[in-house]
């Protein structure tokens, strides 16, 4: 299984942007979404809280960069939780 997570840049309306791909550890399922190199500096850096560095994104997209789990397998692993 691919864990691993790839960056290219880009511009977005003359702004710098980076789109983050990430691949989930248990269905290997690709996910892309855009960060700001602001962000993407802020997940280079220790004991940093992830909802201050990616306030606007899903939490989803957050658990994905923390535990490289999808929403959809998330939500297989935890579903006797969540009732």
């Amino acid at each position: 299984m691919v864990n691993k997570a790839n960056t290219y840049y880009y511009e977005w309306d003359g702004k710098p942007m980076y789109m983050l791909t990430l691949y989930c550890r248990e269905c290997g399922r690709e996910v892309s979404f855009p960060i700001t190199p602001e962000e993407r500096e802020g997940l280079t850096k220790p004991n940093r809280v992830i909802q201050n560095i990616l306030p606007h994104h899903t939490a989803a997209q957050r658990e994905m960069i923390i535990s490289r789990t999808c929403g959809d397998c998330w939500d297989k692993m935890f579903k006797e939780a969540n009732k």
